[in-house]
């Protein structure tokens, strides 16, 4: 009975032991500093030019403290200043790297950028801020979407035979990076039809395509109302000529 005892007593106080252990190895959490807490609420609330001021300003106390440049440069770049964003990253990637996951991040401001600036119409500004998006994230594919449709825009726009040609190479390119978006598609068509108004083939198989994606409204009555008059046109060839 003694031994039973002296075992149980052995029992318990490893069980014990093994319970401290448990609950003391592990750190309490790290709690987050105060004034990255301040720069980084102000981003969050969307107060970008308080944000990079108060940055700037807490810069000159802790020159050492990446996470500080990290959110600069956000603010920065949802200001649209491409340049002073990228400076501050390369800072902040210079002091360290551990905030590193902020990479993703980055690539999804500039692709906002990228997106607002395609619907602008201003291409090449579209293409820079995707192009940088992609160094952040070479796997954001709306990013990838984003630059080659302003890719393919500008092309067309320009219109020389080749770069109708290019522009039909580009938007191919968007198809595959969001193949359930339609714009694609419809700007092949257009481009096809530039280059060549009788390229029946290429044209209307284009914007059969894009009306599968299911577009808006106003898109899909223009789609439909050019698919009528092509298919006119092809008959009308086709009975001229035979075919």
């Amino acid at each position: 009975m003694k031994n039973k005892i002296q075992w149980f007593v052995i029992i318990a106080f490893i069980g014990f032991l093994f319970i401290q252990c448990a609950t003391t190895t592990s750190p309490p959490a790290k709690e987050e500093i105060a004034h990255h807490k301040i720069v980084r609420d102000l981003y969050e609330s969307g107060n970008y030019t308080e944000a990079v001021d108060t940055a700037k300003v807490l810069i000159q106390e802790y020159p050492d403290e990446s996470i500080i440049f990290y959110y600069l440069g956000l603010a920065e770049f949802h200001q649209g200043n491409f340049n002073q964003g990228l400076n501050a990253y390369t800072q902040a990637d210079t002091i360290a790297s551990e905030n590193a996951h902020m990479d993703s991040l980055y690539s999804t401001v500039l692709t906002g950028k990228a997106v607002q600036f395609n619907s602008e119409e201003n291409y090449e500004l579209a293409m820079k801020w995707a192009k940088q998006a992609l160094e952040f994230d070479p796997y954001n594919q709306k990013a990838r979407y984003e630059f080659h449709m302003a890719e393919g825009k500008q092309l067309f726009f320009q219109g020389s035979k080749w770069e109708l040609w290019d522009a039909i190479v580009a938007f191919g390119k968007a198809e595959h990076a969001q193949p359930d978006s339609p714009l694609p598609y419809y700007f092949s068509a257009k481009s096809y039809y530039k280059k060549d108004d009788q390229d029946f083939e290429n044209i209307i198989s284009s914007y059969e395509k894009a009306l599968k994606k299911n577009p808006p409204p106003g898109l899909t009555k223009e789609i439909q109302s050019e698919l009528e008059e092509l298919r006119k046109r092809k008959k009308l060839y086709e009975d001229f000529w035979g075919n």
